[in-house]
């Protein structure tokens, strides 16, 4: 019989299996070149389940698909207890937050141009019907500074501002 420790190690490392499982089916094959087709002929490196990981992930999430890996191995880090729990939720949050916010927030910005999955394909035009172009990109980029605070205790409106500061103190100073 295994205990409890052996159970829980054993499903941190499947979960971690799983992550690397999936960020390698999102991985194009071409990115390894010419020899990709000719080692992976079903057109992923794992396979026809990859295959239909990578349409299933990147048709929902677009190219936030990646982010599906990280939040796993997040999981798995906690059920083997390498991570602590208030990390691994924060980090979770985060990863989260930004799998919803950045396919609306592509697709608000490029007009349709950028794979964002069937979820930036619908909220995106509906945010900018609502809010028209403006008022969306405010609001996409208030919500990543919202989860950007919220999740990890960064700034990057205040990290900007103090730049600024600094730039114009010095060139205040070369001007004189």
């Amino acid at each position: 019989m295994l205990s409890g420790g052996q159970r829980r190690d054993i499903s941190a490392f499947g979960l971690l299996a799983l992550a690397i499982f999936l960020l390698v089916s999102l991985v194009p094959v071409g990115m390894i070149g010419e020899r990709g087709a000719t080692w992976f002929p079903s057109g992923n490196m794992m396979g026809m389940v990859g295959g239909a990981t990578w349409r299933g992930l990147t048709g929902v999430l677009g190219g936030s698909a990646f982010l599906v890996p990280i939040l796993v191995a997040l999981v798995g880090l906690k059920v083997g207890q390498w991570l602590s729990t208030g990390r691994v939720v924060r980090l979770s949050l985060l990863v989260t937050g930004l799998m919803i916010v950045l396919p609306v927030g592509l697709q608000v910005l490029s007009g349709g141009e950028v794979v964002v999955g069937a979820w930036g394909e619908r909220v995106g035009p509906l945010l900018t019907t609502a809010l028209g172009f403006l008022g969306a990109v405010l609001l996409i980029t208030l919500a990543l500074v919202v989860l950007s605070v919220g999740t990890v205790g960064w700034n990057p409106i205040r990290s900007l501002a103090h730049g600024m500061a600094q730039g114009s103190v010095v060139l205040a100073s070369g001007a004189r």
